[in-house]
Order: structure tokens, then C-alpha cells, then sequence
């Protein structure tokens, strides 16, 4: 009986990616595999078509995600919390909303991401979003007595 290697399925799942979607080229060999791929769709058709056109029209990237895929992984292994987000335009915002309500039946999702691939250090993406940030060396002593500063 041969037992499949999940390892070499998922290298070359994101090897399918890569020539699909040409911006995960851009991504460090490092990030890139170790992210996991299986909350992202493979686009084709309609679909592969459209995301390309936001591509175009918002100068940004776009990825296609499965909705309610829900992974047990760590931050560190997600496409969204390794590169930075696009800067949209409330009109693209709208765009972009229009698009992913098209989508809603099928149960996929377009994301924006900048156009100049930025990575996330890890040591952002694994902070805990009640750590202060590690310039906040904010002083409290000019507080009024009676706030309690958390």
C-alpha cells in the first residue's frame, strides 16, 4: 500500500499556484513554501478572468481564497498575514465588493494585496494584538490619576 507524501503534494500544489498566478513568483522561496494553499482556489475561466482585470484596473495583485475553508495553522503559514495589503480606493473597495458578492454562491473570494510584494517579518505576523508595538515606549506619568491606562 503507498501511503501519498503530504509534503510533495503540497510543494507541488503551490508549484501549481506559482504558474498560475504570476505575482507568488515574487514571494522568497522561504515564505512561499512554507505557506499552506489550502484555503486558495485555482482559478479558471470567468473567474481566472476577472481576478486578472482587478489585477489590472487596481494595480495591485488579487488572490482567490475558498470561504469557510478554516485551517488550523499558524499565522505564519497564511498567504494574508505574510504580505501587506493593497491600498484601495472606496471605488475599488465598492468594485471589489460587487466582484466577491458574484462570488458568494460559489463559495470563493477575491483579496487585494500591494503591488510591490512586501513580506511581514514573523516576528509581526506572531505578535499577539495586545503586545504594544516594541517602539511604544509611551510614558504614562502624564495620565490623569483616575484612567487606568488598559
Amino acid at each position: 500500500m503507498h501511503i501519498p507524501d503530504i509534503f510533495l503534494r503540497r510543494r507541488r500544489t503551490l508549484a501549481g499556484f506559482r504558474r498560475k498566478i504570476p505575482f507568488l513568483t515574487h514571494l522568497p522561496d522561504d515564505v512561499y513554501l512554507a505557506l499552506d494553499p489550502s484555503d486558495w482556489y485555482l482559478p479558471f475561466g470567468e473567474i481566472e478572468q476577472t481576478r486578472v482585470t482587478l489585477e489590472r484596473e487596481f494595480q495591485c495583485f488579487v488572490m482567490v481564497y475558498k470561504q469557510g475553508c478554516h485551517t488550523f495553522i499558524p499565522n505564519a503559514n497564511w498567504l494574508h498575514t505574510r504580505i501587506q495589503g493593497a491600498q484601495l480606493t472606496d471605488a475599488q473597495w465598492e468594485r471589489l465588493r460587487g466582484e466577491n458578492e458574484k462570488l458568494l454562491p460559489l463559495a470563493i473570494e477575491l483579496v487585494a494585496y500591494a503591488n510591490l510584494i512586501q513580506v511581514i517579518p514573523l516576528s509581526e505576523v506572531n505578535r499577539h494584538p495586545c503586545d504594544p508595538p516594541d517602539d511604544d515606549v509611551s510614558d504614562l506619568s502624564d495620565l490623569p490619576e483616575d484612567v487606568i491606562p488598559f
